[in-house]
């Protein structure tokens, strides 16, 4: 795992900071270019991305892919999908990709995280339909019928309050 470098230091970033008056024009002169929609275009996955209505030119492209390398998106993405530690703080695996992928066969973070992540996503499912049909009581006895999530934030606290594994 690379060391954090925050962007603002990295040599892509200052060079997407240099660039002289690469936002500074105005959109609808931007759209005047009859080429611009075609350029700037990516379809995978069946999903198209046209973002040639945002104020950016080929060097900014250019420039945000620089600071995309840079800073190791790419192998982070893979590291993510291969069940790895990345998360530096807590070093441990962020497995978000796990808990929507947990019905995948053979899964790269592997079959014991695939079945913890069901058994937790039917945990929540029967909480959330105990809360609907009024049979999940509250201190007064009577059915809870508002639910207050907090964004209390961090990859591992928010999935502990809702199913109180502290």
């Amino acid at each position: 795992m690379p060391t954090f470098i925050p962007p603002q230091q990295r040599k892509a970033w200052k060079a997407l900071a240099a660039l002289p008056g690469a936002t500074s024009h105005h959109l609808r002169d931007l759209l005047a270019d009859t080429h611009r929609q075609a350029a700037m275009q990516i379809s995978a996955a069946g999903i198209t991305l046209d973002y040639s209505h945002q104020r950016v030119n080929a060097n900014v492209m250019a420039q945000l892919l620089a600071l995309a390398n840079e800073s190791h998106v790419k192998e982070q993405a893979l590291a993510m999908f291969h069940g790895e530690a990345i998360n530096q703080t807590e070093n441990r695996a962020v497995l978000h990709v796990a808990l929507r992928g947990s019905h995948v066969a053979n899964p790269p973070w592997g079959e014991a995280i695939s079945s913890q992540v069901a058994g937790e996503l039917l945990r929540v499912c029967l909480f959330a339909e105990k809360v609907r049909s009024g049979a999940l009581l509250g201190f007064h006895k009577t059915p809870i019928t508002d639910v207050v999530n907090l964004g209390i934030g961090g990859s591992d606290l928010g999935p502990r309050m809702t199913t109180g594994l502290w």
